[in-house]
């Protein structure tokens, strides 16, 4: 499995050219002239990335959307499970095999009321622990709790729509997060808090049918322009 980050700001290239024209028009007419920018750039991204792992020409691949609304690859010669999560001018992602899998990004430096938040959308064992917490570590710890709750409701397919407080997240000595609260499918869940620029926090949760999955294994990578324009070349090329 793998994470990749991607810096995208104002003065990054063009990145229209490189995408179907339908897929292109799609992002050009419904979004808001300072979002585009960063849609293009993750559209590239999840196609180059794709192709690194399966070759082929990141241009030819094809999705399609579950009945929950999860983007998933259509008609690839094997199974590959992916996952997007942008936050300001970062984007995240996350592949995998057949698994599900899920990735969140959250700028943790935009501050809220934390404890009101976790109230109304976090469990009350999780809140509890929250509020017991000084008013300094409440927001580092909110954040890590809302990241692998979102990144976990994403690799079953589901928005937040369907309950943040569904599924408990508890913190072991080593400071180490676990579904507390058992999942109502079949399966293993591994969840991991992920290196992050600073000021970010970002989570990735995996599910397996196997009875003792192996460990989970994360690869991350930074990514800029330039090497994403390489990356794409490399499966256009190859």
């Amino acid at each position: 499995m793998a994470s990749t980050e991607i810096h995208c700001g104002a003065t990054q290239p063009n990145w229209v050219s490189l995408l179907p024209a339908g897929e292109r028009e799609r992002v050009l007419r419904k979004l808001a002239p300072e979002d585009k920018q960063l849609a293009l750039a993750t559209r590239v991204l999840i196609r180059a990335v794709i192709s690194a792992y399966l070759g082929g020409n990141p241009g030819d691949w094809r999705f399609d959307l579950s009945p929950t609304g999860k983007p998933y690859l259509s008609g690839a010669p094997q199974p590959l499970a992916f996952n997007l999560s942008h936050s300001g001018n970062l984007v995240a992602c996350a592949i995998a095999g057949q698994q599900g899998i899920g990735v969140d990004i959250e700028d943790s430096r935009v501050e809220r009321n934390f404890l009101a938040l976790a109230r109304r959308f976090f469990t009350p064992q999780e809140y509890t622990e929250l509020a017991s917490l000084p008013a300094a570590a409440q927001a580092n710890h909110f954040y890590q709790l809302w990241t692998l709750k979102e990144s976990h409701l994403k690799a079953r397919g589901l928005g937040l729509a369907n309950g943040l407080d569904r599924y408990c997240f508890q913190r072991d000595n080593h400071d180490k997060y676990h579904l507390s609260a058992p999942p109502d499918t079949p399966g293993q869940w591994q969840h991991r808090l992920l290196s992050a620029p600073p000021g970010y926090q970002i989570a990735i949760s995996r599910y397996s049918t196997h009875e003792q999955p192996p460990e989970m294994r994360v690869e991350t990578c930074r990514m800029d322009s330039e090497r994403l324009f390489a990356l794409w070349r490399l499966g256009k090329d190859g």
